[in-house]
């Protein structure tokens, strides 16, 4: 039978290194768009987009001399934590996949957000602007993305179940720590701001809603932040049952009873959206998770009969 497993170190190779080049290049070698060869804009389109940009400020940013390349921080350390992921994985006979599943992550929110927004740009381009033209060069920037979206998808869902199959024991069972749940929520956070939120503030059809763009972009900003997280924490946890922040931390949500149904997911979204929420993990349990019955625990699967081995299997006593 024909496995459909993903080659995850290869690919995982591939992009980081293809994704430094471009990175490298833009900086280097950087020319207008209409001066591209064919082969500056295959790199280009091998390489999914990574880069942060925030509203007000180029933090992330450095300019050559020129002013025409730049070099995005965020992206090269993107680039390096998925070579290193993919080292990790290798060097750990697949056993640690925590990186690797959150520079997937990365690219599904940046690559399914770019399957939105070519669409909506064109769309919106027509009924605002009747002298607008529509051109072919955003196809194949557009097939592209949704390469990487079932790339992305494939890759998480496949190191999950490697992750949910690892055996482990009944102790290790029960609710993460406080110390664990706040490192999931920090490394959420800083996703969705810098990730998600960018990636949704970008769906705004801007110039045609707001007349006065640039003075709006920290208000489209913080709209877009809500607006991701509420659909990051509904489509991962809904989908994968955890978000990249747990996936860094091994862990993922459950249902204290039954399974972890749409609704369940939805109830711990917007109970987020509560004051003070955020402290009553401070308490014995957190509201999230107390009004809907679910808790947060450590991937893996409890050890079962099949699972012991005696000492007389091991040959440490005589049987």
């Amino acid at each position: 039978m024909k496995s459909n497993k993903l080659p995850i170190v290869p690919i995982a190779l591939f992009i980081g290194i293809i994704g430094l080049a471009t990175s490298l290049y833009s900086y280097f070698f950087s020319v207008p768009l209409e001066e591209r060869t064919v082969l500056t804009q295959m790199i280009y389109w091998f390489s999914p987009y990574v880069d942060v940009w925030l509203p007000n400020t180029s933090i992330f940013t450095i300019f050559n001399d020129s002013g025409m390349g730049y070099l995005n921080l965020a992206a090269i350390l993107f680039w390096i934590l998925i070579l290193t992921g993919a080292l990790i994985y290798q060097n750990s006979n697949g056993t640690k996949s925590n990186l690797l599943r959150l520079c997937f992550s990365i690219i599904l929110i940046t690559a399914g957000m770019g399957v939105v927004h070519m669409p909506l740009v064109i769309i919106f381009g027509l009924i605002f602007d009747s002298d607008s033209e529509v051109g072919w060069s955003w196809i194949p920037f557009f097939i592209r993305n949704i390469l990487f979206v079932v790339i992305a998808f494939k890759a998480i869902k496949q190191l999950n179940e490697l992750n949910d199959n690892k055996v482990i024991s009944h102790s290790q069972k029960g609710s993460v720590s406080k110390g664990t749940r706040f490192l999931n929520y920090l490394m959420d956070i800083v996703i969705i701001s810098f990730y998600g939120a960018p990636a949704v503030s970008n769906l705004f059809p801007s110039s045609h809603f707001f007349d006065y763009y640039y003075e709006s972009m920290e208000l489209i900003f913080q709209i877009s932040l809500y607006v991701a997280l509420i659909l990051y924490y509904l489509f991962f946890e809904s989908v994968f049952k955890r978000t990249p922040g747990k996936m860094i931390t091994g862990s993922k949500v459950i249902a204290e009873k039954g399974s972890l149904t749409f609704g369940k997911v939805l109830g711990r979204t917007f109970s987020r959206f509560v004051p003070f929420e955020p402290l009553s993990f401070f308490g014995d349990k957190g509201w999230h998770d107390k009004w809907t019955d679910t808790q947060v625990v450590k991937e893996g699967s409890k050890a079962t009969e099949e699972h012991k081995i005696s000492y007389e299997e091991l040959g440490l006593v005589d049987a």
